[in-house]
């Protein structure tokens, strides 16, 4: 199998790693809005229940109001009406509250908010006849509020169970991907180790061989692969500065003679046509002689 380049298995370890932790992090979140899902449904029943418990507390305080009614006057009525009327709204907002629209049936839900708007305060309330109907009312609500209770509990019990189940559950994925990532690393790093380390010492070798290694012994010994090629590149590259440096030399002399040779070439040039000169002015000069 041919070996992955250097960078690629730099970025091969982490991205098999991150995977397995990505799963468990994507299940973590769809286990959570499960859990979640199961207390909403929870704390939907409970506020149910205690909407039903508020409707009961409000008729209790509806039937001492209505017999107290019956027989005050003056400003004592005016402060029992104020109390029945804000009693009357309790009863009649705790049967209209959303969470026992999905909880109770329609009809029955119905008879309910009716009975109840049967004794809710208006002028023409006549108060004798509040406690016959508050009185229907009550068990009826006790036996509605019984019911939801034991489905609330039924649901309680049923969703503790879930969540336990998922918890369990989440724990045992997430320990076997944790020990998973843990054994496909350590593979990994041997992998990638064992790769690295026949490359390098490649390498290594390779450029021993260039350097000439030996002439490094007056060196301090290294610790691994890399500071003996660093050691091997550090020499090579004063090697290539030092013949540098001696081919700038040598090119300077080279230089130095092409000029002295110029100057020994004109110099050389120049004494031969002043001989050639003066040699041709005593040939001229002893024609003269004997023409004479």
């Amino acid at each position: 199998m041919r070996s992955l380049p250097l960078k690629y298995q730099i970025i091969l370890a982490p991205m098999i790693l991150i995977i397995p932790i990505l799963f468990v992090i994507l299940l973590t979140l769809s286990y959570l809005n499960d859990i979640d899902h199961q207390n909403d449904t929870v704390r939907d029943w409970a506020r149910a229940t205690d909407q039903l418990h508020i409707g009961m507390a409000a008729i209790r305080s509806l039937q001492k109001t209505s017999t107290l009614l019956q027989d005050s006057t003056g400003q004592d009525a005016e402060e029992l009406l104020f109390d029945y009327l804000e009693q009357s709204r309790l009863l009649a907002g705790s049967l209209k509250h959303a969470a026992l629209a999905d909880k109770v049936d329609t009809g029955t839900l119905s008879e309910l908010q009716a009975m109840a708007d049967q004794v809710k305060y208006r002028d023409d309330l006549k108060i004798v006849s509040v406690p016959p109907i508050l009185g229907a009312l009550l068990p009826r609500m006790e036996y509605l509020y019984r019911s939801l209770q034991a489905k609330k509990r039924s649901i309680y019990v049923a969703s503790n169970e879930d969540i336990n189940l998922i918890t369990s559950r989440l724990a045992s994925v997430s320990i076997t991907v944790l020990g998973l990532c843990v054994l496909l690393g350590i593979i990994l790093s041997l992998w990638i180790n064992k790769s690295t380390s026949k490359r390098l010492k490649m390498l290594t070798t390779s450029a021993n061989t260039l350097c000439n290694q030996p002439a490094l012994g007056g060196l301090k010994k290294p610790r691994d692969e890399l500071d003996e090629l660093a050691s091997c590149l550090s020499l090579i590259s004063q090697r290539q500065l030092n013949l540098l440096a001696t081919e700038k030399l040598l090119e300077g002399a080279e230089e130095e003679r092409r000029r002295i040779a110029m100057d020994i070439h004109d110099q050389f040039l120049s004494d031969v046509a002043t001989i050639a000169r003066s040699l041709d002015d005593i040939s001229q000069s002893s024609e003269l002689s004997d023409a004479d």
